[in-house]
């Protein structure tokens, strides 16, 4: 329930799962580093000191340790919003996935399952 009474309903299509994973996310001549906060088969919120430009491709590299290649997902920044951190500025980036990889389905999976690592 909101606070005014009415249900709420979900508008996503896909179910988001929270997590605290790290990543690298290239974007132009742009590397850096970024927490994975929550993903879902469609989108992705990424924390980080950097932001990348709103509409901008980018692409996010995660480490399963129990597979040999990292993880590359391909996705388009559609929010960036700014906030605070113990006195440091930071990002939350949404990411709208550009499709649902073999990838995205694996770490989708394994964060599902409570693997946070």
């Amino acid at each position: 329930m909101n606070p005014g009474g009415a249900p709420y309903f979900e508008r996503r299509a896909h179910t988001r799962f929270h997590t605290f994973r790290p990543c690298k996310v290239h974007c132009g001549e742009l590397t850096f580093r970024a927490t994975l906060l929550n993903l879902s088969l469609a989108g992705i919120l990424l924390s980080s000191d950097c932001s990348p430009p709103m509409g901008g491709g980018l692409t996010i590299t995660s480490v399963m340790p129990e597979l040999k290649e990292p993880i590359l997902l391909q996705g388009q920044v559609v929010r960036v919003a700014t906030g605070m951190d113990k006195e440091r500025k930071v990002y939350r980036i949404g990411v709208r996935l550009k499709c649902v990889s073999a990838d995205s389905m694996l770490l989708v999976k394994a964060v599902a399952l409570g693997d946070t690592k």
